[in-house]
């Protein structure tokens, strides 16, 4: 089998035979019981061990709220049952969104994040289940495209990453301070979701991202602990 071949099993018996074929230590069961089975997070208590993973869809308005297709896509999630829906990444600053209709969340649009949740609220109930919702609040940092361009926001340069980011050699460093009030929005928003009925949480960062880029500049901003999440009871 070559090292990057293309796949399509039909069957289980189908799997079996490339594992068994490669000699990899893959082991198959046929029961997935324990997938239907209510795990712990933190102090909530999941339905079961399925989970939706927080995939863009790009499909936002231009002003960053869910658009119909966003509606539709979480209103299927919640229908299809899985006790975790880990709400695609959202932007807290327009500067920081990573194409124009990225989600983003801001005075203008906390309106329709509420409906978002109440319509995914009711899906699932609809199919019997209440999973858990949990939003990912984040910066695209040397990604950023709000208008569709490359705009990249950086922390420090990097020879690996800077070339393919378009980030040009004398391009500055965003400012001490400006970083300071990106960590004040994120927290503000944290705060103002747990106001409204949420929890905030961790999430991970993503390479290249904010959180890695700070990192990377030796932690410039002291304060800027963790990427923000929330979750909706």
């Amino acid at each position: 089998m070559a090292e990057h071949e293309k796949f399509h099993y039909r069957d289980l018996s189908e799997l079996t035979a490339a594992v068994d074929a490669l000699a990899a230590a893959l082991p198959i069961s046929e029961d997935v019981s324990a997938l239907a089975q209510p795990v712990g997070v933190g102090r909530r208590t999941l339905p079961n061990r399925l989970a939706v993973h927080p995939m863009e869809g790009c499909d936002g308005t231009p002003d960053g709220a869910p658009g119909e297709l966003t509606f539709r896509r979480y209103e299927r999630f919640a229908a299809g049952g899985a006790g975790l829906i880990w709400v695609e990444a959202t932007a807290v600053v327009g500067e920081g969104r990573a194409n124009p209709r990225q989600l983003w969340l801001h005075a203008g649009s906390a309106a329709g994040f509420a409906e978002l949740v109440a319509r995914t609220r009711r899906a699932a109930e609809a199919a019997g289940f209440r999973p858990g919702l949990f939003l990912q609040l984040t910066h695209s940092g040397r990604y950023s495209k709000p208008q569709g361009r490359p705009a990249p926001i950086i922390a420090h340069h990097s020879a690996v990453l800077d070339p393919g980011t378009f980030v040009r050699p004398d391009q500055p460093v965003i400012a001490d301070d400006a970083l300071d009030a990106h960590v004040r929005v994120l927290l503000r928003w944290a705060e103002r979701s747990r106001d409204g009925g949420t929890t905030p949480a961790r999430t991970t960062s993503t390479s290249g991202g904010r959180r890695s880029a700070r990192r990377a500049g030796m932690g410039r901003c002291r304060t800027w602990r963790r990427s923000w999440g929330t979750w909706a009871r």
